[in-house]
């Protein structure tokens, strides 16, 4: 699981290497809400084996 430190969240590659696929999906959705996506949520359909997050940055953008 992620850790807090001065600068935020974060996960190591191995941390996110161990996870679960549905927890996967959970670590980006924080990750990117950590980044400045305040909407970022998880949407899609299971056993795609893809990690279904939406969100929209700082800029505008949609990821």
């Amino acid at each position: 699981m992620g850790g807090s430190t001065g600068s935020g969240l974060r996960y190591g590659l191995p941390q996110l290497d161990a996870l679960h696929r549905s927890r996967f999906g959970d670590a980006v959705r924080e990750l990117m809400h950590r980044d400045g996506c305040r909407d970022a949520q998880r949407v899609g359909g299971r056993g795609d084996l893809g990690t279904d997050v939406k969100a929209t940055d700082l800029c505008g953008r949609r990821w």
